[in-house]
């Protein structure tokens, strides 16, 4: 390897290679070598991927060539969306995955030297004949306006050779085939009169193989193996067959092998460099602000406003006033919100963050001065926007971020380049083409102090390591199915010698790469797993072309499993902190509820505030049946003070009293609903005028009784234990005792369980606060099903024991008030999980359950 740097830097050769990262880690080589050799100062060797060294010399072209105008690879691919539309159905969701498929194929194509006449003349199956012709139109415009892409920029600068400076001595390094058009550009630089320099090869011994009993053990071996390495000054790197497909979890294995514990330690987590980036779009900076500029362009859900509402990169949440309304959108139905329903539904305080939120939001739709613009005017918007609502937040960036943000910028400036293929476009238009934009994008932020890098083979092809590790060779990839264009005659793609384009071909450019890889160090392993998940692996059958010695490398395992008995358990108390007078309990009347069936629940909903939001619903879902259900009760019965007055409603006034009580109840509920969700809000009132009318008569054949009281608000001070609540109704009897009523909305149960108690001790609490005697306690089951009370006491049942019964259940809440109190959070293992989902991640019951 020092001969052939130094050959290079001797007749100061340039270097074309076969992708971007041999390309920079040869600069590094050269570098090196130059300080090895006692210089200071030296000029650079021209280290280029060859593409991109054609693509220069194609920009720096001056004098008498007419240069047509280069587009860049995202305004070729807008332009191959124009050309395929034409041939497929309106609104094709794939038509972008499709432009993608069609650009890389003339790519192929290029390369390969194969003339469009070739491709129409072959062309068998729709999917041809339709690529064929969107490759003449694609051509066509590419001519008729003076364009080229980046295929036609190589095609021009060979073609005209001779009108372009050469180096004199140039090294193709990397290549693990030469495709015809290489081949014809080094025949052009050889009658120029350049020189090629041989790549150097070698080949090492020996070579370990190793097999592991799935690939998760695999990679932590590597990792392990690299750590090894690095300790005795060795540079080292690891290869990974289909990094692309899950580059994260890839590199979260190697990781655990390599720093066993990194998880403890966030910057150890840059020793290993995965080189495979994510998706832009996959990044929440970036997703974030897709879907706020989304939302200054057209109505987003109520889960999407809520993310909004949260986040941290958006302003700032200096209190909580955007925690509390994204909360409140669980309490209605989902809609298409607007920034100017959101700020009429919330009405937020001044000076809040809520309503700074909103006066961003205006200040970002003001950026938009037009309704259709071109992509130069929308990128500059865009960033107005963005600026205007505080994107990407008040915190400062770390190193990775702040790349992110800068890479971001970039992309908007690439996003204003289509406005030379494109015309103009409506706002969500031009958001939708932004966002296919990040979702090409690959970034990966640099990593400059890595201690191994994780490669792909194709990226590994050319380098040179002390030693190089390569796994997952399994026959699925090495040598893996042959996948031809099906865009392109299979027999053309053959006779061309194209890429996957036969199991025979595919064979041989796999078995190629290999020895390529095996080359590049004289210390390497191979390996490969037995299973992957629950499939089974078999060993790739290339593996036979070298004679391997047998080695064990061992799978650390995870370092987790080293702390298991490391230290004695550790009992934690069950008793939380006391409640201390004046501190707030969340939870109101269901606190003994809860207490008695799992004081852990009691713990997190009244004391740490702790709920599970209702889900998003676009119907109008149980919790809002019963707010309306209770409010229009409510109200319908603040004018009807009692059972005579119920009796001597008459048919036609009772209709409408009962429709007054619900349209002025279910008015709020209808603020920005589109028309299914008024349709359905419509059914609803239709439905509630059905109940309301069942519980009219129910109350009529009920014996004499007042309403002395509906949603009063009381309080119950139990030692430190403040309850705050509200009780639906109150009826007085004629001999002046209480009946407590709540209204229930779901399927009546009884009210006493089997085991003699009470089934819900809501209704003892609200006992407990009413001065007058008690007659009775009774859940009011008020639902188009059935219109029932179930309940004990006065014309209730079990009107004896009444008394008794009342007299052991306020017992009762008070001693689980007293446990409360206490701070007893006791975690049931007996319960289902399904009683406990609001706190499973808490009380971990699962695994309690399991081992205890």
């Amino acid at each position: 390897m020092k001969d052939w740097l130094d050959q290079l830097i001797e007749t100061d050769a340039t270097v074309l290679t076969a992708n971007q990262r041999l390309a920079a880690s040869l600069s590094a080589a050269v570098n090196e070598r130059h300080l090895e050799l006692g210089r200071r100062a030296w000029r650079p060797l021209e280290i280029r991927e060859w593409r991109a060294y054609l693509s220069g010399r194609f920009q720096a072209a001056t004098g008498e060539l007419a240069l047509p105008l280069r587009l860049s690879g995202r305004q070729s691919l807008l332009l191959w969306e124009d050309a395929l539309r034409p041939d497929l159905e309106s609104g094709q969701e794939n038509l972008q995955a499709l432009a993608r498929l069609a650009r890389e194929t003339r790519d192929a194509l290029s390369d390969h030297e194969v003339a469009p006449e070739a491709v129409a003349s072959t062309a068998g199956s729709e999917d041809q004949r339709v690529f064929s012709e969107s490759l003449r139109r694609y051509l066509a415009r590419l001519d008729n306006n003076d364009w080229t892409d980046d295929a036609g920029v190589r095609e021009f600068v060979l073609a005209n050779s001779e009108a372009f400076d050469w180096p004199g001595h140039v090294s193709f390094a990397g290549f693990v085939e030469f495709t015809p058009l290489v081949k014809s550009f080094q025949s052009a630089l050889e009658s120029r009169g350049c020189t090629l320099l041989a790549e150097p090869t070698t080949r090492p011994s020996p070579v370990s193989l190793v097999a592991f009993t799935d690939t998760r053990a695999e990679l932590r071996a590597a990792g392990h193996w690299a750590r090894e390495q690095r300790e005795r000054g060795q540079r080292v790197a690891i290869v990974v067959s289909g990094l692309e497909s899950d580059a994260s979890a890839t590199g979260t294995l190697v990781r655990e092998g390599f720093t066993p514990g990194w998880q403890y330690d966030p910057q150890s987590a840059s020793s290993v460099n995965v080189s495979f980036g994510r998706r832009l779009i996959d990044y929440p900076m970036i997703t974030l602000a897709l879907s706020v500029l989304r939302f200054t362009l057209s109505p987003a859900s109520s889960a999407d406003l809520g993310v909004l509402l949260r986040s941290g990169m958006l302003g700032h949440q200096s209190d909580a006033s955007r925690y509390s309304a994204s909360l409140a959108l669980h309490d209605v139905p989902d809609r298409e919100w607007t920034p100017a329903l959101l700020a009429a539904w919330q009405s937020p305080k001044p000076g809040s963050c809520l309503a700074d939120f909103v006066d961003r939001l205006d200040a970002a739709t003001a950026s938009y001065p037009q309704r259709k613009q071109r992509v130069t005017g929308w990128a500059v918007a865009f960033e107005s926007a963005l600026d205007s609502l505080g994107w990407p937040g008040t915190a400062s960036l770390d190193s990775d971020e702040f790349q992110l943000l800068n890479r971001w910028r970039e992309l908007l400036e690439e996003f204003s380049t289509l406005a030379t293929v494109s015309g103009v476009l409506a706002g969500s238009q031009a958001i939708s083409r932004l966002a296919a934009l990040a979702s090409d994008t690959v970034f990966q932020p640099e990593q400059l102090d890595s201690a191994v890098d994780v490669l792909g083979p194709m990226e590994a092809a050319g380098q040179s390591f002390d030693g190089l590790w390569i796994a997952g060779l399994t026959d699925d990839d090495w040598p893996g199915t042959a996948r031809p264009s099906p865009l392109v005659s299979l027999r053309l793609q053959r006779d061309a010698g194209m890429r996957d384009s036969s199991p025979g071909q595919r064979l041989d450019q796999q078995a190629a790469l290999l020895r390529r890889l095996v080359s590049a160090s004289p210390n390497v392993v191979l390996s490969y797993p037995d299973t992957e998940g629950d499939a089974e692996k078999a060993p790739s059958p290339l593996l036979s072309e070298f004679d391997l010695q047998a080695a064990a490398f061992a799978d650390p395992g995870w370092f987790a499993s080293e702390l298991i008995d490391h230290d004695a358990l550790t009992t934690v108390s069950e008793i939380a902190p006391p409640v201390s007078a004046g501190d707030r309990i969340f939870g109101g009347a269901r606190i003994p509820e809860l207490q008695h069936s799992s004081p852990f629940d009691a713990f997190a909903a009244g004391r740490l505030a702790l709920s599970d939001p209702e889900p998003f619903s676009r119907a109008v879902g149980a919790r809002i049946r019963g707010i309306l259900t209770h409010d229009a009760l409510c109200r319908f019965f603040g004018d009807v003070p009692g059972s005579d007055a119920l009796r001597n409603l008459d048919d036609d006034e009772l209709r409408q009293r009962i429709t007054d009580s619900i349209e002025r109840e279910s008015r709020a509920w209808f603020v920005g609903v589109d028309e299914t969700l008024r349709r359905l809000m419509q059914l609803e009132e239709a439905r509630l005028q059905g109940v309301m009318r069942d519980v009219v008569e129910l109350d009529r054949s009920r014996e004499e009784f007042a309403i002395a009281a509906r949603e009063e608000t009381t309080t119950l001070q139990h030692g430190p234990v403040r309850l705050d609540f509200r009780i639906d109704r109150i009826d007085r009897l004629p001999d002046g005792e209480a009946l407590i009523l709540d209204y229930k909305t779901g399927k009546a149960q009884g009210f006493v369980r089997q085991d003699g108690g009470p089934r819900s001790f809501q209704l003892v609490v609200y006992s407990m606060c009413i001065e007058e005697p008690v007659a009775g306690l009774g859940l009011y089951f008020a639902a188009a099903r059935e219109t029932v009370i179930r309940g004990i006491g006065r014309g209730l049942g079990r009107e004896g024991d009444f008394a008794d019964k009342l007299s052991g259940w306020r017992g009762e809440v008070r001693g689980l008030l007293d446990s409360f109190a206490r701070g007893d959070l006791r975690i049931v293992a007996q319960r289902p999980l399904a009683d406990s989902m609001d706190t499973l991640l808490l009380t971990r019951l699962p695994e309690l359950k399991r081992y205890a």
